[in-house]
């Protein structure tokens, strides 16, 4: 019997909202040495991207903050979103959800029971389902080779 060769991961094409700052630049990097494209929109007040990434120069709380990443049509695999406002990640999600093929969002705050009360030490809120904590706002599953693959974009496997 001869077995078929695993193929390589597939690069994949990335938009990272946030990337300056202690999480997002694990996420940038990490996605870096896997060989994925790599761009970060940020304000960039809080450092710089990781070595690799494209930076997009961008306050998410103005008008056409998502424009560069969109122009001419332009597709990302997934886009991974470290907001922690909620009018921004809505605008982020009305804008760009159409030119992801994935909406992955981030944020420890979104772990509280009271939300609005920023560095709560406080009660959590409960976990989610494991079928919510794999649906993107959009519906579709993730990863995008289908509910039956255990491979991640994040670790290649």
């Amino acid at each position: 019997m001869v077995l078929a060769a695993e193929s390589a991961p597939r690069r994949l094409r990335l938009l990272v909202l946030g990337g300056t700052a202690w999480l997002g630049g694990e996420i940038v990097s990490n996605a870096l040495a896997r060989g994925h494209e790599v761009t970060c929109l940020a304000r960039g007040s809080s450092g710089t991207v990781p070595l690799g990434a494209r930076f997009v120069r961008a306050d998410r709380s103005t008008a056409g903050a998502y424009d560069p990443v969109v122009q001419g049509g332009q597709r990302w695999d997934a886009v991974v979103d470290l907001g922690r406002d909620a009018s921004h990640v809505r605008d982020a999600v009305s804008v760009l959800e159409p030119a992801g093929a994935s909406y992955v969002f981030v944020s420890s705050v979104s772990v509280y029971a009271d939300t609005p009360t920023r560095r709560r030490r406080g009660p959590t809120s409960p976990p989610c389902s494991s079928t919510a904590t794999s649906r993107t706002t959009a519906g579709r599953r993730w990863p995008p080779n289908g509910p039956s693959s255990r491979r991640s974009a994040a670790n290649g496997r």
